[in-house]
């Protein structure tokens, strides 16, 4: 994902949630929705979430990974649940504070990704 598809994502997320033409939110959500079909989709929300400055950006690459996340666990290597925890340990740190007081539903949508990463580890760690 470029700059440029980051810019139309995050349009398209703002009609989303701040439309006020019932049309446009559902041109977006279609287009949106489509992000969301596939696991091979995870490392452009993931691009977005790290490069997004809009609150709706954030809550729609969130929730998308943490649906991705739940229905395609087996498909994601080890390599990649180790990076998205560890990246969101430091975003949440770095950034936390920051989109608490502007946009505490966003975080919100972080916290549950990680909470979820971290509980479908437990469940699925090897047992010796």
């Amino acid at each position: 994902m470029d700059p440029q598809e980051l810019l139309q994502v995050e349009n398209l997320c703002n009609a989303l949630y701040t439309a006020t033409n019932p049309n446009d939110r559902v041109q977006a959500n279609s287009m949106l929705m489509q992000l969301l079909q596939s696991a091979n989709n995870i490392p452009q929300l993931q691009y977005i979430m790290a490069n997004t400055q809009q609150p709706n950006a954030l809550i729609v690459a969130g929730s998308g990974l943490l649906k991705l996340i739940t229905q395609h666990w087996i498909q994601v290597t080890e390599t990649q649940k180790e990076e998205m925890k560890n990246f969101l340990l430091q975003y949440l740190a770095m950034y936390g504070p920051n989109i608490l007081t502007a946009a505490p539903a966003a975080l919100n949508v972080l916290i549950r990704l990680l909470c979820r990463l971290v509980k479908l580890s437990w469940l699925v760690c090897n047992r010796v």
